[in-house]
């Protein structure tokens, strides 16, 4: 709980926001000094409006987010910066206004907006500035902690691309071509809306959202009414490669192998269950293949596009060129970026948990139910 020595007062007198200045681009010269819009910084100019520490967030377009610059910048007119700290500790600020949720505030029609003169007056408590200056030491520790999880996870899909790079288009003048039609079978799926018999079974089903890229999320399982003998047609085998049949461009030829998650188990008619030859072709490696710059290629290339969606059929997929290499490369191929996967997914589950805890400190910090540090009693 806050003590005695917390303040409680309109938030125009702890930061007092303004409304940045206009910097068409024509008029920006080279330089090193950020020019912030509402969403973050958007360039760069060669003279500060703003001398740092300094903070932002969006009055057009972008509401809610809040940035925190130690150096000068320059903030445009679609966003608000805090004119007036009044003592305060400025990034202790920075994460208050984050904490006060502003984009609740935006005007609702049109293009969304802040006006300052709604958020001035809310009430805020505030505890003595030597508390300021930890809880802020606190939380921008937690966030070094998830911008380094974060750095760590775009090293690892910066060796990806490249391994891709190295083992797929390098190795591909090298090893035979087939198309996927000649060494697989396309299942298509089942459509949802045809009136079950009186002797349907209910059984679960995948649909786009459980088929993700590289994995599969079953933490939301649907299932659908159909006869007995839709089961055989349309159920999902170990070793099927899932490829989704479009929707967003982010969709399009995403998939996975199966490995009888669930059993019995059916998908719907917007995913394609691929079943292999596999005296010729690991699952796992036209998974992998499907998924690297030349399997995306590919898709993007013979999909039919409308706006913002993007769609293949089963002959589409049935053409898909396949490099071919042998069996022992096969195993090693997908061996290395296996490897590579599970360590992206482990460091994805560790900034989860890290944001989940940041999130969690900067409550109890900034409500007063954890006074400082943790473990160290206020002074």
């Amino acid at each position: 709980m806050t003590g005695p020595e917390w303040e409680r007062k309109p938030l125009e007198h702890v930061a007092t926001l303004q409304r940045g200045f206009d910097l068409p681009l024509g008029q920006r010269r080279p330089g090193d000094i950020p020019v912030i819009a509402s969403n973050g910084p958007i360039g760069t100019h060669d003279t500060p409006m703003i001398k740092g520490p300094g903070v932002v967030t969006g009055r057009s377009g972008t509401i809610g987010k809040v940035f925190y610059y130690e150096s000068d910048f320059w903030p445009l007119n679609t966003t608000l910066y805090v004119k007036n700290f009044h003592g305060n500790n400025p990034q202790f600020v920075a994460y208050l206004l984050e904490h006060l949720g502003l984009k609740r505030f935006a005007a609702s029609t049109g293009v969304p907006s802040l006006n300052r003169n709604f958020v001035h007056p809310l009430q805020v408590t505030i505890p003595p500035l030597p508390e300021q200056c930890k809880i802020a030491a606190t939380l921008a520790s937690a966030d070094k902690a998830v911008e380094k999880t974060e750095c760590v996870i775009e090293e690892l899909q910066s060796l990806r691309r490249n391994l891709f790079l190295q083992l797929f288009e390098r190795g591909s003048n090298l090893w035979c071509i087939n198309k996927l039609g000649n060494v697989a079978h396309i299942q298509t799926g089942i459509a949802k809306g045809k009136a079950p018999t009186k002797l349907a079974i209910e059984v679960p089903y995948l649909r786009v959202a459980n088929v993700q890229d590289g994995f599969l999320d079953l933490r939301t399982l649907k299932t659908i009414r159909v006869a007995p003998e839709a089961i055989d047609r349309y159920c999902l085998r170990s070793g099927d490669v899932l490829f989704t049949e479009g929707g967003d461009a982010d969709k399009l030829g995403r998939g996975c192998v199966w490995r009888d998650e669930v059993t019995p188990c059916l998908h719907q008619n917007h995913i394609f269950a691929v079943r292999v030859n596999t005296d010729i072709l690991i699952p796992e490696f036209l998974s992998c293949f499907g998924g690297s710059p030349a399997g995306r290629e590919y898709f993007l290339n013979c999909a039919k596009q409308t706006t913002n969606l993007a769609s293949i059929n089963s002959s589409q997929l049935k053409a898909m060129p396949i490099p071919i290499p042998s069996l022992v490369e096969q195993r090693r191929i997908v061996g290395i970026l296996t490897r590579v996967e599970e360590l992206t997914r482990a460091e994805k589950e560790i900034r989860k948990a890290l944001l989940a805890l940041r999130s969690a400190l900067a409550n109890n910090l900034l409500t007063g139910k954890i006074r400082g540090i943790p473990g160290e009693a206020p002074s």
